[in-house]
């Protein structure tokens, strides 16, 4: 009888563990997307579905769930599962893998920062505009041409994306007051200043 009572514990725990494990729970603090620090083109976003995707041209799909708190699985169907610990600190993720603690990544929390949304103006010549509106698009009016694009924040990093055919802009932004200061990360020296015009 007493080893019928321990092994039928042993099963319970064994189930409980696995239910654990197997990633039913979702935190609400990781949904969303999410800009790896250094390449401000990498991102990974977690669904509220339990989907997911990750990468910059190559994208990965997964599912994820949290389990014991503080680790992420993600499951790549088919391919090798990832377990990785985080934190979350106000924007900022970190992220590090169990298997290879060395990999040890920040992210931050990609938004539309209420403090771009507008129409900015260069000083000396009130033609040259950009405009960013508040669903991410944007337009940028420069000597009579118009430009379409999609932008969006990650703490202080603002990101213009002119689609597949056009790299990228990524700008480290300041506002104070009604003047925006871009000054760009991939070309060292170039910095930007616009006044609020609306």
């Amino acid at each position: 009888m007493k080893k019928l009572t321990v092994l039928c514990w042993f099963v319970l725990l064994f189930a409980a563990l696995s239910a654990c494990d197997s990633g039913d729970n979702i935190d609400e603090a990781l949904v969303g997307e999410w800009l790896r620090e250094s390449t401000y083109n990498w991102t990974y976003i977690f669904n509220e579905d339990g989907t997911g995707e990750r990468g910059a041209v190559e994208i990965q799909t997964f599912t994820w769930s949290v389990i014991r708190d503080d680790r992420v699985l993600l499951d790549f169907a088919g391919f090798r599962n990832q377990t990785w610990y985080y934190t979350i600190d106000g924007p900022t993720l970190n992220m590090i893998h169990r298997g290879n603690e060395s990999e040890n990544i920040n992210y931050f929390r990609v938004d539309h920062s209420a403090d771009v949304v507008g129409i900015w103006a260069w000083p000396y010549d009130e033609s040259l505009q950009f405009v960013f509106e508040a669903d991410g698009t944007g337009t940028h009016n420069f000597a009579g041409y118009t430009s379409s694009f999609y932008w969006f924040t990650a703490r202080e990093n603002l990101i213009i994306d002119h689609g597949p055919h056009e790299p990228n802009e990524h700008w480290h932004f300041a506002v104070t007051d009604d003047n925006l200061t871009i000054d760009s990360r991939q070309i060292a020296g170039l910095t930007r200043g616009y006044t609020r015009v609306n």
